[in-house]
């Protein structure tokens, strides 16, 4: 059975984001509920497979990630979760 570690850079990484996210004053409850959504979810699962996961339960109530976020936002946190993924290690 293969376990998966992150690195306590990606974590650190996804910890500023998160931070920079939630005091970004733009952001609405439901966009902050939706980054913490995706920190809870980094952290039982290691990192997020593929964007595509962010389409899909828990993530798609009140609304898509498509219609919660504008384009940019969108993009950043996608290159977050990237980065994240990037630099998990796969720990036996």
């Amino acid at each position: 059975i293969v376990n998966i570690a992150l690195r306590i850079d990606a974590v650190n990484i996804f910890l500023q984001i998160d931070t920079q996210f939630i005091n970004d004053a733009s952001l609405n409850p439901q966009q902050i509920a939706f980054v913490h959504k995706i920190v809870q979810y980094v952290e039982v699962n290691g990192y997020v497979e593929h964007p595509k996961v962010l389409m899909k339960p828990p993530f798609d109530k009140p609304l898509s990630f498509v219609k919660m976020f504008d384009a940019q936002t969108r993009a950043k946190l996608i290159s977050v979760i990237n980065t994240i993924k990037d630099n998990a290690s796969y720990v036996e």
